[in-house]
């Protein structure tokens, strides 16, 4: 029976017992029956639960064991590409066409290289050539702010519940 048959049959037994004389020993018996499936039902749930998060934690670590081998696959293909720029710029050689590849080193478009001290230059001198970011709020501070009694408008510090298993 699903939990949530087992917390209906919860509520009749409590509307029955709203409306109807039962000795004490039947209310006994039927809540501990209930318990007993309520608790046993639960049980499962947090075995699937615990279940579903070892499988997840089990592919977040397969996912990151991917991502080193990708990187160093990368890194390779890296190296080897800029050895084999060398090499060919070393002995002239532009464009090398075969059957199966065609090389063929090009000028990349031009980019901007940004020296540490233009941050400064800018603010007094050209602050159009900056980005600013919009403000976000510091949740932690404002946290804070709250627990010791500050009041503020258009927030609230709020309590939820969660389940814990272990």
């Amino acid at each position: 029976m699903p939990l949530y048959e087992i917390s209906g049959k919860y509520l009749e037994f409590f509307d029955y017992l709203e409306n109807n004389e039962v000795s004490d020993e039947e209310i006994e018996s039927k809540l501990k029956n209930l318990d007993d499936e309520f608790n046993k039902k639960a049980d499962s749930i947090c075995c699937f639960i615990k279940n579903l998060k070892s499988e997840s934690e089990a592919i977040v670590n397969e996912v990151n064991e991917l991502m080193k081998r990708r990187s160093i696959k990368c890194k390779c293909a890296e190296r080897l590409t800029k050895y084999l720029k060398n090499q060919m710029e070393l002995v002239g050689k532009h464009k090398i066409e075969t059957s199966r590849n065609s090389i063929v080193i090009r000028q990349n478009p031009c980019s901007v290289l940004i020296e540490k001290d233009f941050l400064n230059w800018a603010r007094e001198n050209a602050e159009e050539l900056l980005k600013w970011r919009d403000p976000e709020p510091d949740k932690l501070k404002i946290k804070e702010y709250l627990k010791n009694g500050g009041k503020l408008e258009h927030v609230e510090l709020v309590q939820t519940k969660r389940l814990e298993i272990k």
